[in-house]
């Protein structure tokens, strides 16, 4: 009697270690509307210390820049090697965009927020390149 050859557990594994790293991250908020209402205190508490701070009639604007990647490899962050697979693709490392930051204060409050990035994304993207900024931030 011949026995079925045995099957490897390792693309079912694989499979799901690669799906799961494809979700976005749901529990952050969007910066242009999660932190409208913060205290400027609270602001640089969560967000640390702006760039850059101006001051026009009664507003004062904290600008903070950062870089981000948009679409970052399908495998970046995986083992380069794994057992049983070997070695594994390489796959590009996203596209580099920067992060400008205008958090706009009137009253020692978050008035507005605005989101600009460099090369120029949609305004999906920009929150989504933009949200590291703000992730010591508790929720509103």
């Amino acid at each position: 009697m011949e026995t079925a050859p045995a099957r490897s557990s390792a693309g079912p594994l694989l499979a799901a270690l690669l799906i799961a790293g494809c979700g976005a991250d749901t529990n952050r908020a969007d910066p242009r509307t999660a932190l409208v209402g913060m205290s400027e205190a609270q602001l640089v508490l969560c967000v640390g210390a702006p760039q850059q701070t101006l001051a026009a009639g009664d507003r004062r604007y904290l600008v903070y820049h950062t870089n981000g990647v948009l679409h970052p490899g399908y495998l970046e962050g995986l083992p380069s090697q794994l057992p049983l697979l070997g070695t594994l693709p390489s796959s590009k490392s996203g596209t580099k965009v920067q992060c400008d930051a205008t958090f706009v204060l009137r009253n020692g409050a978050v008035e507005a927020v605005n989101l600009r990035t460099d090369p120029p994304q949609d305004a999906a993207h920009t929150g989504e390149i933009c949200t590291p900024l703000t992730r010591n931030c508790p929720p509103r």
